[in-house]
């Protein structure tokens, strides 16, 4: 419980939107956003816990 709200404060924080499900396996999303948000947002997982240092996020229709 506690990481899904580690999640869900830094995606408010970051005013993203979407789907994600959290289990002890791992965590998966769909979430949507401005380019500047999903990179924060990004940022704010790994900020929050290492494991996410060696993610691999896929970003699509994420312009600069």
């Amino acid at each position: 419980m506690q990481a899904m709200a580690n999640v869900t404060r830094i995606a408010n924080e970051n005013n993203i939107k979407g789907r994600g499900r959290c289990a002890p396996e791992g965590l998966n999303c769909t979430l949507s956003g401005s380019a500047k948000g999903i990179r924060a947002f990004c940022q704010g997982l790994r900020d929050w816990d290492a494991t996410f240092n060696e993610t691999d996020f896929k970003v699509h229709g994420c312009a600069s």
